[in-house]
């Protein structure tokens, strides 16, 4: 089985968590096809009279004809940009004549830009924003930063109204309507692209005094990305995520300060409970997966399996039960979460249109937790309505649905991760016939295994710890070195859990730990000792020791 490595290269998209943390209100004018002499003619003292400098893509072909005119722009304040040596589509020329033509291109472009300015351009805005990993990645080799349609381009759209002859108040109405969108998402910088048009002329005659009256401020690309780097999009192995719980994807306070974490430190993924024994707000959370997305966040969505108490009560017949018919529950009395029995066909097949309805809402990752059966209830008095404990075995039933998971998943997403949670101490022993995980197993269905060491929740003695939650180096590297013995030679990738949470040792093995920020970056490191660079970070509240991501605070 082969690890799913992303190549796509992504610009960081600074806007989202920009506006969430600032008072700013900032709008960038971007002007694309040009030079044209008989709209810059219009155009530049308009922006001189509102004192807004843009940032104009240029043709290089376009800039070689009118080089005198490009140097006027340049020495307005504004700044010349690559579009491309004649207006290309790259994903075409990429395929016609690859990458030593794109290469090409671009210099062509930059040498005329550089000819008429004396200074080289250092973004890129693709034709069509036709664009493509590999093509992305001969780009950034080439040193600029690339623009993307809606990451973060707004399109105006103002050259079909040219085309149409419609009127600019349309174009007008539209912009507007576009800002006012991203506002309600507490969205308050945007790039805003327009052509060297008559029409973008007339409409910024009243576009630019409104948001100003509206408290924006217009800068240039330079003045926000400045303070900004590029970064790529983290392969499976190297995600260090934070946790999105559904308890808290209504809260917009929550999500704000998750964006702040992944913009501002080494963090580059979220993982965000897509189905947590509910129905998943499917709309919500696909807004919420493109928004982190803008991040370059690597998305993973958790889907909780089998303990599930909305499917139970509507599908009883393949719930868990008791002696006496009820429906058999795990945790507090008050929560009574119901199950479902692993080895039916309809729950696990209920669970796979789950997963494929996550893959549909753009997330990176399928990761499944409760995937496997119950430990925690009253298991003198269990009853399965399909699995027969005399005539099956549990590791194989889980087996089976672990080969069933792979097959259908992969077949309907190649490229999707699969991730699997499972104990700390399966992942120590191998294997826990009672509830049917078996690492070796998952190793060979899933991409991703995600060992949930909680030093809180190991027995007293484990590792020869009186109490292992007082010790969290020594209690992740016991659990993480001791299940690498048993995936040796296997192509997974290792991805703890990481405790970010103050609970006192389940089994009463001591007094209660505080788990502060050096107790947390403990785990962290004992995972990097042993060359596993990825982790995620569990608290049920969202609320995290950010400052274990201090090393890469930018």
């Amino acid at each position: 089985m082969k690890k799913t490595w992303f190549l796509i290269v992504f610009v960081l998209v600074f806007f989202v968590s920009f506006n969430a943390f600032s008072a700013e209100k900032i709008i960038v004018l971007t002007f694309d096809d040009g030079p044209r002499p008989e709209v810059l003619k219009d155009l530049l003292p308009l922006l001189e009279k509102y004192a807004v400098l843009a940032n104009f893509f240029m043709i290089g072909a376009e800039v070689s004809a009118n080089k005198t005119f490009v140097k006027k722009v340049y020495d307005g304040g504004h700044e010349i940009e690559n579009h491309g040596w004649g207006h290309e589509n790259f994903k075409k020329l990429f395929k016609q004549k690859g990458a030593t033509a794109v290469e090409k291109n671009l210099m062509k472009a930059s040498d005329a830009i550089f000819q008429a300015i004396g200074r080289r351009p250092r973004f890129f805005r693709p034709p069509f924003w036709e664009i493509a990993p590999e093509i992305e990645k001969i780009i950034l080799g080439q040193g600029y930063r690339v623009m993307k349609l809606d990451n973060p381009d707004i399109n105006t759209m103002d050259y079909e109204d040219a085309d149409k002859k419609r009127s600019s108040e349309i174009l007008i109405e539209r912009v507007k309507s576009q800002i006012t969108k991203q506002e309600k998402w507490n969205i308050y910088t945007h790039v805003l692209v327009f052509h060297e048009l008559p029409i973008a002329v007339e409409a910024l005659k009243n576009l630019i005094p409104y948001f100003q009256s509206n408290g924006y401020q217009f800068k240039r690309l330079d003045e926000i990305f400045g303070v900004f780097e590029i970064k790529l999009l983290p392969s499976s192995d190297e995600v260090r995520a934070v946790y999105l719980g559904s308890n808290s994807i209504y809260s917009k306070k929550k999500i704000a300060e998750l964006e702040k974490i992944i913009s501002t430190t080494n963090a580059n993924g979220i993982v965000i409970d897509f189905k947590d024994s509910n129905l998943p707000d499917e709309k919500l959370i696909a807004n919420l997966v493109e928004r982190f997305k803008k991040l370059n966040a690597y998305t993973i969505a958790r889907i909780v399996v089998f303990q599930d108490t909305y499917f139970a009560k509507r599908h009883s017949e393949v719930a868990i039960k008791t002696s006496s018919g009820d429906f058999w529950w795990s945790g507090k009395k008050s929560w009574k979460r119901y199950w479902l029995d692993p080895a039916s066909s309809l729950a696990q097949d209920y669970n796979i249109e789950i997963a494929k309805r996550a893959i549909d809402a753009g997330f990176d990752e399928i990761q499944f937790d409760y995937i496997r059966f119950p430990t925690d209830g009253n298991m003198k008095d269990i009853y399965f309505p399909i699995f027969d404990p005399v005539k099956m075995n549990k590791t194989l039933v889980m087996r089976n649905f672990f080969e069933k998971i792979h097959r259908e998943l992969k077949a309907y997403s190649p490229k999707v991760s699969l991730g699997i949670d499972v104990f700390g101490e399966v992942f120590v022993y191998g294997g826990g016939n009672s509830i049917g995980q078996n690492i070796i197993n998952a190793a060979d269905y899933f991409d991703v295994l995600c060992p949930m060491a909680y030093p809180s929740h190991y027995k007293c003695g484990e590792f020869g710890l009186q109490d292992p939650n007082a010790h969290p180096y020594k209690t992740y590297y016991s659990t993480l070195s001791a299940g690498l013995r048993f995936l040796k030679g296997k192509k997974v990738i290792i991805r703890p859990w990481i405790q970010d949470f103050t609970l006192r040792n389940i089994y009463a093995c001591g007094p209660k730990i505080v788990y502060t920020e050096d107790k947390v970056a403990e785990g962290i490191r004992a995972g990097r000792d042993l060359g596993i660079n990825g982790f995620m970070l569990w608290n049920v509240g969202s609320k995290f020791q950010i400052g274990v991501f201090a090393d890469s605070i930018r």
